[in-house]
């Protein structure tokens, strides 16, 4: 039987801040059925990011961090407000036990030097062969995103809550 290959799109809520190198992107995301088994692990092969806010080249770096979410009585749900990675426009402050409390399970690093002049800046990743498997009942894992440089101010404009728009490659 032959490997299954899924690409889903997912556009995180973006808080319109002039941003600074380390701060929080966007707090834990879901990525729904990115698995079509429930518990059933899948394998993250490529990440690719549409910045429209970008205003061309330049240097992109993300670090996204992966988590399965809570547990309680074996019925899983999305991480808590308390336990977000860090406000948006804020340095991270996650505790060493919310992560481990909601199964922090991954972390990939996008960075580029050029940037995607008619479209704003395009980066992809892939060969990325990360192991991620959701909660027993679920088929759903979560997403957030860290700055890794200092960037473009998105307090105005049309893309600044919504400019992000990531597509995961899995397998399997």
């Amino acid at each position: 039987m032959g490997s299954s290959y899924k690409i889903i799109k997912v556009q995180p809520a973006v808080t319109a801040a002039d941003n600074a190198d380390n701060d929080v992107i966007f707090d834990w995301t879901e990525i729904a059925n990115f698995t079509n088994t429930r518990g059933m692990g899948a394998l993250l092969q490529s990440v690719a990011l549409m910045d429209r806010n970008d205003a061309g080249p330049g240097s992109v770096s993300f670090d996204l961090y992966f988590c399965r979410g809570s547990i309680t009585s074996n019925v899983s749900a999305a991480p808590t407000s308390a336990q977000q990675l860090g406000a948006a426009d804020a340095v991270v402050d996650i505790t060493g036990a919310e992560a481990k409390a909601i199964e922090v399970c991954g972390h990939i690093n996008l960075t580029s030097t050029e940037g995607d002049l008619l479209t704003g800046s395009v980066v992809t990743k892939s060969n990325i062969g990360l192991v991620l498997a959701p909660h027993p009942d679920s088929t759903s894992i979560y997403v957030a995103g860290v700055y890794r440089f200092n960037p473009a101010d998105t307090s105005t404009g049309s893309d600044a809550t919504d400019g992000l728009d990531f597509y995961f490659g899995f397998e399997g």
